[in-house]
């Protein structure tokens, strides 16, 4: 299966890119997904441990399956003051 990620801030500028595509085996879960970027783009490292995942627009359960053709987006933590 084959699923969107979109990228934000320094995930975006590490990669240099808006999105990616990332395939995915059947069955897999979102919270599959980190250690799946890491291993097909290492740039990531340690820097997507805090993201918070949202799929198809709604932020999602860790033990919802993914299906061919969703999009994911990768949120980055937000602080402010």
């Amino acid at each position: 299966m084959r699923i969107k990620v979109r990228l934000f801030a320094l995930h975006r500028e590490l990669l240099g890119k808006n999105a990616v595509s990332l395939d995915v085996p059947r069955g897999a879960k979102v919270k599959d997904l980190k250690p799946l970027l890491v291993h097909k783009f290492p740039a990531l490292g340690k820097s997507i441990k805090n993201l918070a995942i949202v799929l198809n627009g709604s932020y999602s359960n860790p033990d919802s399956r993914l299906k061919d053709g969703d999009e994911i987006a990768l949120i980055p933590p937000v602080s402010g003051g």
